[in-house]
């Protein structure tokens, strides 16, 4: 038996004896390792007001950068997708957001630049992404930071948007501060 054929049995038999549970996400490693052989399913939540502002969280990693981006996650083994909008929602925010079911959007983003400090290029490389309109409860006033999470409402385009949310909605955000 190969290395490669002992490392996915060990992996395997880990996710068999619950070592590993992939409904509950991956351990780091492992998941960068599964976003380096295929695309990863995000889905990302386009909180709106009356106001007409965007809320945004503040990101800062060796992955995608430091900038403002729009609250989202990564969709995990046997979740649906408007069951990741609720557990993100609540994880990120602290509420559950109402939310249209069906997307605003779904986009694909490839990262072909070179990222300093990532030794593996292709760790989070590849993702499929799905926008959803959402909203607060309209009881629920938004802290400056929820979860260790910084947020900010934004009446215009950001100019220090992250660059992965500029290739995937940089449109779409600058036709919705337009209308």
């Amino acid at each position: 038996m190969s290395d490669i054929s002992e490392a996915i049995s060990a992996l395997n038999r880990a996710v068999i004896d619950g070592r590993i549970k992939p409904t509950e996400g991956l351990p780091e490693e492992l998941f960068l390792l599964v976003s380096s052989l295929v695309p990863i399913v995000n889905i990302d939540l386009f909180i709106t007001n009356e106001k007409h502002e965007l809320l945004l969280s503040w990101r800062d990693d060796l992955h995608h950068g430091k900038g403002w981006h729009i609250p989202g996650g990564c969709v995990r083994m046997k979740e649906s997708l408007t069951e990741r909008i609720e557990r993100t929602s609540i994880t990120e925010l602290g509420v559950l957001v109402k939310y249209n079911p069906v997307p605003l959007l779904v986009r694909e983003g490839i990262n072909n630049s070179y990222r300093i400090g990532i030794e593996n290029q292709l760790e989070r490389a590849h993702g499929i992404s799905f926008l959803y309109q959402c909203w607060l409860p309209e009881e629920y006033e938004m802290p400056s930071e929820s979860n260790g999470m910084r947020f900010r409402w934004f009446n215009s385009y950001p100019s220090d948007l992250l660059a992965v949310h500029k290739e995937l909605y940089g449109d779409y955000i600058r036709k919705w501060f337009k209308d």
